[in-house]
């Protein structure tokens, strides 16, 4: 059996690399924007179409002998359609398209028409939030462009310039450019589905999708019967049933100010105040741009970082894992809590824990949404419906208790373990080997309380 796995890597590109990136972007914004266009064409034809439809069928269901056939309903053209009728005109009307990967103006069709399934979809169902798709816009410090399996090619002992071999370093074949270096190794060994080479600030990145057979996966399995409990808070990010929280960077609110200051100085350079103004972007608006991107890049790479290593600890010192099934989405809508939320990113913590202890080989338990860890005692199970948000120390009017709420939840939901049934008991794993591996990822210093 296999299993999808990804790997981003850093590109080590020149200004020749990112030349050519430029032009893949914008050849991939503007396939996706015109069949986004003809689309929403076809999609004002395809109304009036089928008003008329419904008034010849009601005509015909009246009286029907006085058609010689039925009224023939109308047809919307597809996502398909529409990359068929680009292809026909690319060579005469975009004929710089052929300077990159095919890629570049065949895949946005494909994301195009999943944006609209994505949109119908929610639609029909009525759940969520889904607006339909939106022209992309022209960026300076993001973009990205699709290489097909068929055109990937690794390669060692190669250099861009075709000089003499160097030894160690892996190289990516990008079709009609040349060979690019690679920061780091592949993880993961095995057939390369696809890789979506992409900007971020000033480094560019290939991000591979990896089809890799279980068996081949090194598995690292936390020891038999430890379990777990955590609850995901913003005062702590962490609590665990052993008695440690581990504290976000929280690297957004340390660089909020800063931001604020750099905006402000942004929004006084020259550069268009309305959609129609034909004021141009000065050098200077172009540089302080960039430098907000960079910071704000500097604060996706630490929250990240946080999140792959705490969840990696987690994978490798527990078989069994008790989270609570928080609605991210509800939360988010909270104009208090949104961007405390947003620092700490729950609905990634979460999942980078799922993945990683499934990984392992491990298991995860996930509690009802209604599950009051916080509100119910852990000593006698008596629940303090009244308790608020802002009570942070938790006290039994049943039989005194008094332990911190946070704590609480997270030793409540440990607790479910054996009303799954999943294992009839789990112990702890020695506290002095978390703490150990909590220090040599770093995590030791976030203000970790045990």
């Amino acid at each position: 059996m296999s299993q999808v796995l990804s790997h981003k890597i850093r590109i080590e590109a020149n200004n020749k690399f990112k030349t050519y990136c430029r032009k893949a972007f914008g050849c991939s914004r503007k396939a996706y924007n015109w069949g986004l266009a003809e689309y929403k064409k076809e999609l004002e034809k395809y109304k009036e179409a089928m008003s008329l439809y419904r008034k010849e069928l009601g005509r015909y269901e009246e009286a029907p002998l006085q058609f010689s056939q039925v009224p023939e309903k109308p047809r919307l053209p597809s996502v398909l359609d529409l990359k068929k009728r680009f292809n026909s005109i690319k060579a005469k009307d975009f004929p710089y398209m052929y300077e990159v990967t095919k890629y570049a103006s065949q895949q946005p069709f494909i994301f195009l028409g999943k944006a609209l399934n994505r949109y119908y979809d929610a639609k029909k169902k009525k759940i969520g939030k889904v607006g339909f798709p939106v022209f992309k816009k022209r960026s300076e410090t993001s973009g990205s462009f699709y290489l097909g399996g068929d055109q990937v090619e690794l390669q060692r002992f190669k250099t861009c310039s075709g000089a003499e071999k160097k030894s160690g370093k892996l190289f990516l074949r990008i079709p009609n450019f040349g060979w690019v270096k690679l920061t780091e190794e592949l993880r993961f060994s095995g057939h390369v589905n696809n890789v979506t080479i992409s900007q971020d600030g000033d480094e560019f990145f290939a991000s591979f999708s990896i089809s890799v057979q279980e068996e081949s996966i090194e598995k690292k399995p936390a020891p038999k019967n430890t379990g777990v409990g955590i609850d995901l808070g913003l005062d702590a990010a962490i609590t665990l049933s052993d008695g440690i929280k581990i504290y976000a960077p929280k690297p957004l609110k340390k660089n909020i100010n800063k931001i604020k200051a750099l905006q402000r100085k942004l929004s006084r350079k020259q550069h268009p105040k309305t959609k129609d103004d034909q004021t141009k972007f000065s050098k200077s608006y172009m540089r302080l741009l960039r430098k907000i991107k960079k910071l704000h890049t500097k604060i996706s790479h630490l929250r990240k970082d946080f999140i792959n290593k705490a969840a990696s600890v987690i994978a490798r010192n527990y078989r069994y894992v008790v989270l609570e099934n928080l609605s991210v989405t509800g939360m988010m809508s909270n104009h208090r809590l949104a961007r405390s939320l947003a620092d700490v990113s729950f609905g990634r913590l979460k999942t980078a824990i799922v993945n990683k202890v499934q990984m392992n080989d491990g298991k995860i338990i996930e509690a009802d949404r209604f599950y009051p860890s916080s509100k119910t005692c852990c000593k006698c199970g008596a629940v303090k419906k009244e308790l608020k948000l802002s009570d942070r120390i938790y006290r039994c009017d049943s039989c005194g208790n008094e332990i911190d709420r946070d704590e609480q939840a997270s030793i409540n939901l440990l607790n479910l373990i054996k009303k799954s049934g999943v294992a009839n008991a789990v112990r702890s794993p020695e506290l002095r080997s978390i703490l150990a591996d909590f220090n040599k990822n770093q995590l030791a210093n976030l203000a970790m309380k045990a």
